[in-house]
């Protein structure tokens, strides 16, 4: 059943605060792991993988990041450790909205390009959403929209990409509300 953006917030926001963050504090996502028990796994550190790490991260650079998957008692995400640092903060991320929503693992897609995904395009746009409502919290994307702060204070601030910020403050709301403002001291 699919889950609808205000509970997937209310959701980011339990995650937030079962982890003891407060709105102006970054998430964690290796500290989630520690707290969850879902270990993290960088491809680059598994002996013995050398032509896989080779295959993703140079020969096929961009069709993989990060995957969740299961042992049949728990779960792990291996992940690309030569991506920048805040696009594995938002992998590791999205696997964390994974396990948060419960969705249930399915076999991964290739796309026509070649890129992989997870096998349900429902629980992988659930998945962004939540992962982006954890990584910045509404509260914060709304007050940077509103006083005109620019997108990429509110990425260094959170560890996340300059693309995510800008995206959670349009979401936010902040943005309309500003506009709206202007427009009515315009007037």
């Amino acid at each position: 059943m699919p889950i609808n953006k205000a509970a997937l917030a209310r959701l980011a926001g339990d995650i937030r605060t079962e982890t003891g963050l407060s709105p102006q504090d970054a998430f964690d996502p290796w500290e989630w792991s520690r707290r969850n028990g879902v270990k993290f796994v960088a491809i680059q550190s598994i002996p013995g993988a050398e032509e896989a790490v080779r295959y993703f991260t140079a020969t096929r650079f961009g069709v993989w990041s990060a995957a969740l998957v299961s042992d049949g008692v728990g779960h792990a995400v291996f992940y690309d450790d030569s991506r920048p640092r805040v696009r594995i903060m938002s992998d590791l991320t999205h696997e964390v909205a994974h396990v948060e929503a419960e969705h249930l693992l399915t076999p991964a897609w290739t796309s026509e390009d070649g890129k992989c995904g997870g096998g349900n395009r429902e629980q992988e746009e659930e998945a962004a959403e939540l992962a982006a409502a954890i990584l910045v919290p509404k509260e914060q994307a709304t007050l940077w929209a509103l006083r005109g702060w620019p997108a990429e204070s509110l990425a260094r601030k959170y560890g996340v990409s300059d693309k995510l910020a800008e995206w959670r403050m349009n979401v936010s709301g902040g943005r309309i509300i500003a506009n709206r403002t202007r427009n009515r001291r315009a007037r």
